[in-house]
């Protein structure tokens, strides 16, 4: 027998082990990288860009007081989309007879999200389902008040409704885009008030 043959070791397995070890670390580099390049792309994507990402913005009254984000509030985006839009989000409360003893008085059945879209006229948009069977709707406003609704207009089929309020002090509302200006790809920030 040779130094050789006796120096010899067959090969070991591999391990399993190591490597999800390594997709563990290649894992978190990577994602540790996209955290700190992510800023850089976007802030060059808006500065960039001959396209400028269509926001919402919000108008008190009439839309001559409207405000547009600017390219620099991309770097939070949802931060002041919220800012921006939030104000004009409301809950609504659907009231409905209950089977109580003392006379069926009114329940909440339900409630739901809806948005302002007629700050002087007092219209909101919700779904056809947060309002269905009410016999009461009761508005909740960003700053705290309660206003009773009407129900204007619903669709069941499309699951719209549009209600109105009659005290329109301090109302806001946002500004509707145009689907039209949309890409594909684009990012989307969904604000709600489901619980009141």
């Amino acid at each position: 027998m040779s130094y050789f043959d006796e120096n010899y070791h067959k090969p070991k397995k591999p391990s399993y082990l190591s490597y999800i070890a390594v997709a563990v670390i290649c894992s978190v580099l990577s994602s540790m990288l996209s955290l700190a390049l992510a800023p850089k792309i976007f802030k060059n994507l808006a500065t960039t860009s001959s396209n400028t990402p269509t926001v919402a913005s919000v108008t008190k009254g009439d839309t001559a007081g409207a405000t547009q984000l600017s390219t620099t509030d991309l770097n939070y985006p949802v931060v002041n989309i919220s800012k921006s839009v939030g104000p004009a989000v409301v809950g609504i409360a659907n009231f409905q007879s209950g089977n109580s003893f003392n006379g069926g008085n009114l329940q909440e059945a339900g409630s739901g999200s809806g948005i302002v879209i007629d700050a002087n006229k007092g219209y909101i948009l919700t779904n056809d389902h947060v309002v269905a069977g009410a016999q009461k709707l009761v508005i909740s406003l960003s700053d705290g008040r309660t206003l009773d609704g009407k129900l204007v207009g619903e669709d069941a089929r499309t699951d719209l409704a549009v209600l109105q309020v009659s005290d329109t002090k301090g109302l806001v509302a946002a500004e509707i885009g145009d689907s039209t200006t949309l890409q594909v790809g684009e990012p989307v920030v969904a604000i709600g008030n489901p619980g009141g």
